[in-house]
């Protein structure tokens, strides 16, 4: 049996959209802080997905990697479901 990991590639696609939910109350200095606000989003993003897939990645697998998949709502047949093809 696969022990259970963390759902990396969730992480990676809800973080920003969590992180989005901070721009309105975020205080606005003619504009700069809401850029470097957005900017340090994108890169713990990116740094997160480099090291999701320095150690997760095997680049000799062809197959589908780091796979998720939830069930979401049940009685309408709704699931999440994401991967990395290698």
């Amino acid at each position: 049996m696969m022990a259970e990991q963390f759902p990396w590639l969730t992480a990676i696609i809800v973080f920003p959209l969590v992180a989005a939910l901070m721009i309105p109350i975020i205080p606005e200095k003619k504009g700069k802080t809401l850029r470097w606000y957005a900017l340090s989003v994108g890169l713990i993003d990116f740094l997160l997905m480099c090291y999701v897939f320095w150690q997760n990645f095997d680049a000799t697998n062809s197959s589908f990697q780091l796979v998720e998949k939830y069930t979401w709502i049940e009685p309408l047949g709704l699931s999440w479901a994401v991967s990395v093809d290698g």
